[in-house]
């Protein structure tokens, strides 16, 4: 069982997918067909070394990190973990 302070949600979560993860590749071709007709984002799910190790070998430099979570309501995970987060990213290669 999955112990938190905020009591035990274990029982409310199965993974299904591994990380990283892609609607292209990891969905049958009818579901990802019906996200896309339905104009629905396709959702795509990275590593944090993907992400920020991506950045920082594409020439930038990290200078802001933010986390950011969803109501209680809209999804159980947010009483375990922030679901979000966003860097601020500067081209090291570009003046301002």
């Amino acid at each position: 069982m999955l112990p938190t302070t905020r009591g035990n949600l274990a029982h409310l979560f199965h993974a299904k997918y591994a990380s990283p993860y892609s609607d292209l590749t990891s969905l049958p071709d009818d579901q990802l067909s019906d996200i896309i007709k339905s104009d629905t984002a396709v959702r795509f799910g990275h590593s944090l070394e993907d992400q920020i190790g991506g950045q920082i070998a594409a020439g930038f430099v990290i200078a802001g990190f933010y986390e950011d979570g969803w109501d209680d309501a809209s999804t159980p995970l947010n009483r375990l973990t922030p679901l979000h987060m966003a860097t601020l990213a500067i081209n090291k290669n570009i003046s301002i």
